[in-house]
């Protein structure tokens, strides 16, 4: 529809559902969200093949991976790629959730490591006042 009527600015497409039938189970969403993206390397493909924004379910999805395939799929990335997840994290307080805290710190200790060594422990905080191993 674009093309047909040439529109050149930026489009958004922002998509809703409710699901009225109440004899669907409610679970069918997560299962639609999730029917392709199984893996890290089904995510993997979508970054690397469209364009990618990150959002709160990739974030929790990423995080709560196995922390061998968190470090396999972290190290095919860029630095601003995990700054980026780890900006994102801290900023939903997902440091504060024991299925994140293993992943997270690893991340957090990635990019403190790389770019960041000179950022105060307020800003990246240090193990103790922020995740534990």
């Amino acid at each position: 529809m674009l093309d047909e009527y040439e529109i050149k600015n930026d489009c958004f497409m922002l998509y809703f559902a409710e699901l009225y039938n109440t004899n669907v189970y409610p679970r069918i969403e997560n299962y639609l969200n999730q029917y392709f993206i199984k893996s890290l390397s089904d995510l993997d493909y979508i970054i690397k093949n469209e364009p990618f924004v990150f959002n709160t379910r990739i974030i929790k999805f990423i995080l709560n991976s196995t922390h061998d395939d968190c470090k396999i799929f972290l190290n095919n990335h860029s630095i601003e790629f995990k700054k980026e997840l780890f900006f994102l994290a801290v900023g939903n307080s997902y440091g504060q959730f024991a299925e994140y805290k293993r992943n997270l710190f690893y991340i957090q200790n990635l990019v403190r490591d790389k770019t960041l060594k000179n950022f105060s422990k307020n800003i990246l905080m240090d193990s103790e006042s922020f995740i534990t191993n």
